[in-house]
């Protein structure tokens, strides 16, 4: 379903399904066109709240940031 609605390619579909199936909060990638295209294809399947994803460079600034590195 992931690849056949968006432009994921089948790898970073593995992942994305991965995090959905096991419920992850987050999911931190390099990826910013992975990014990009997941958030889109959340939003339309409304899950956009459920799964938060961050790039790498972000996440670790916001660990920093609430003094978690």
């Amino acid at each position: 379903m992931i690849t056949l609605n968006s432009n994921i390619r089948s790898v970073h579909s593995v992942h994305l399904a991965a995090a959905l199936a096991f419920k992850a909060d987050i999911l931190v990638t390099s990826d910013t066109l992975f990014i990009s295209e997941a958030k889109n294809l959340l939003k339309n399947m409304d899950l956009i709240r459920r799964l938060k994803l961050f790039c790498r460079k972000k996440y670790l600034m916001l660990l920093m940031d609430w003094g978690l590195n």
